[in-house]
């Protein structure tokens, strides 16, 4: 671009022979041009890991008797800007807002005007991410400024226990009704946690608040009951003029779906099947066959259902098994006190479905055996879920499945329905470490409600689990509340691996046995209404979470390694 201009003054210093007058001006040109040019991030080199930061705002944090119309935030390097967008907020609200960038630094002009002697709190989220290598800010920026001559100090600080922690959405409302859901109404002020979990809220008056952590997937700033985690503080949270500071409010997330699962729609897929499709995951460890029944309109006639069960394990389509006893007429099925894995219960309903005369010949089999160890068993508490293919006779399920040990002898066991396509098998009698069992299940006397059954025998061999493959772990609760029960327990990062806990005895001493390998939070609870498990708390009407204490770091747990002193604090 500069090389025709360049062009232009040599011709004119030829006509001028005025040798400074060419060089001042195409110098000039020069720097505009290279002023003008896009700023971009440097290429090359490491790949960069470091979080941005915030290195400079205005106003600065503490500034009162504000009166711009403009805020800016400066970073440690280039921003990714919608991050930037999605992780800005400003509280109490300030709508259409712009925002202008110009290298490294960000222009946020207020087309609402601010309130009068109002303290305004400003949290950058950190889902902010920089442009190059997309690192996410470590932890949460916070600012305050005041347009009148005081400014609010108060602050609130915790900690979201949770495996995946970065971004979740922090709502602090004020003087907040019992009676009011954060489903409802946005919050007052915002902050998010950082890598760590942790999160700060700036710039609070006197009053009394209620906070509440939240994934806010679709970042609308409402929690969604049915698909959002939410955290309950639990202790109260009162700020005044001279105790203006509360730290250690901690949260950890929980789904607390309140919503009643419904009926959709019944399709008759053979004459001995109806699948029907409701609103949500249904527990169908909770309902039964009397919790349906099937309604020939045209003979007012009712007939009943044999089995129940998950067409996918905790899905939301139910399978019913009927006899081959309908007709070719208007039929309903109705149901009833239909529960979800929330406690949920739905209301009676009824919707229609047509008849579908195909024959069922599809035998039944056994679609898996689910040990609780990945691939074994325990050999103190030895059990596992058989799971059919589709519903059975639970009458002749006893006498079907026969375990012998390493020696060839029966070994006596007791079987127990979770639904009747699933069912527990559990061992009478201890087994030892790394010990070899027999799984035969005589499939010719195991049917469905066609009476279609397998001549055959099905066979598995199950070893029970090392005892070397366990790890102890040992420690001292300190400070905890003698007038209560209370626990210690591990949660592990593995979604897939069960936690465990246990009651702390009057000693304070605990000792866990058989930890599996692997990266776990210990913490402890308070059990204030004796119910020997952990309670979330509840939004509407509003009651406070159970208390609870986690030790500061992440645990990890290797094989052959037992671990004392994991002492855990109730404060």
């Amino acid at each position: 671009m500069i090389g025709p201009f360049k062009n232009i003054f040599e011709q004119q210093f030829k006509k001028s022979n005025d040798v400074l007058f060419f060089f001042l001006v195409f110098a000039l040109l020069t720097l505009i041009y290279s002023g003008c040019a896009k700023q971009v991030p440097p290429s090359g080199g490491p790949v960069d890991k470091t979080p941005p930061t915030v290195v400079a705002t205005i106003p600065f944090d503490g500034t009162t008797d504000f009166k711009g119309d403009e805020l800016s935030v400066t970073f440690s390097e280039y921003i990714d800007k919608n991050s930037f967008h999605n992780a800005f907020f400003i509280s109490p609200v300030v709508r259409n807002m712009k925002f202008d960038w110009s290298g490294r630094t960000v222009t946020i002009s207020l087309h609402d005007s601010l309130k009068k002697n109002t303290t305004y709190s400003v949290i950058i989220g950190t889902v902010v991410k920089d442009l190059n290598n997309k690192n996410k800010m470590a932890l949460p920026y916070a600012f305050s400024f005041s347009t009148g001559d005081k400014i609010d100090k108060g602050k609130i600080s915790g900690k979201v226990f949770d495996s995946k922690p970065q971004g979740i959405t922090i709502f602090i409302y004020k003087n907040l009704a019992d009676s009011i859901s954060p489903a409802k109404v946005k919050p007052d002020y915002i902050s998010q946690s950082g890598q760590n979990g942790e999160y700060l809220v700036t710039g609070l008056g006197a009053g009394s608040y209620r906070v509440f952590a939240v994934r806010d997937k679709n970042s609308n700033l409402l929690w969604d009951s049915e698909n959002e985690e939410i955290g309950i503080q639990f202790k109260p949270i009162a700020l005044a003029d001279s105790n203006n500071i509360r730290s250690g409010v901690d949260f950890q997330l929980t789904v607390m779906d309140t919503s009643k699962p419904a009926l959709l729609e019944a399709t008759m897929t053979d004459r001995n099947h109806i699948l029907s499709v409701f609103s949500k995951r249904i527990d169908s460890s909770k309902i039964s066959s009397g919790n349906f029944s099937i309604i020939d309109s045209t003979d007012n006639k009712t007939y009943p259902v044999l089995y129940v069960y998950n067409k996918r394990r905790k899905g939301s389509n139910i399978l019913l098994e009927i006899a081959d006893s309908l007709k070719d007429d208007k039929l309903f099925l109705t149901s009833k006190n239909i529960i979800d894995y929330f406690g949920n219960k739905s209301r009676k309903e009824e919707t229609e479905f047509y008849y579908n005369g195909n024959p069922d010949t599809v035998k039944p089999k056994i679609e898996k055996v689910i040990l609780p160890f990945d691939k074994y068993i325990s050999f103190t508490n030895p059990s596992f879920i058989l799971r059919f293919s589709e519903g059975v006779c639970y009458g002749n399920l006893a006498t079907s499945v026969q375990i012998n040990n390493e020696a060839g002898e029966n070994v006596d066991l007791s079987v127990s329905r979770v639904n009747d396509a699933e069912f527990v098998v559990a061992l009478k009698k201890q087994l030892h470490p790394d010990e070899k069992i027999n799984l035969k299940i005589l499939m010719n006397r195991i049917c469905d409600a066609a009476g279609n059954k397998e001549d055959s025998t099905y066979e598995k061999k199950i070893n029970t689990i090392n005892d070397l493959a366990f790890v102890t772990i040992s420690g001292e609760a300190l400070y905890y509340p003698a007038d209560v029960k209370n626990y210690v327990a591990l949660k592990s990062l593995d979604k897939n691996r069960k936690s465990q806990k246990m009651l702390i005895g009057k000693n304070g001493k605990y000792i866990l046995k058989q930890v599996l390998p692997g990266k776990y939070f210990v913490w402890a609870f308070s059990d204030k209404n004796s119910n020997g498990k952990y309670d979330y708390g509840n939004v509407v009407p509003f009651e406070f979470a159970e208390p609870f204490y986690f030790r500061p770091d992440t645990l990890i747990v290797r094989k052959r390694w037992p671990i004392k002193n994991v002492n855990i604090k109730f404060k």
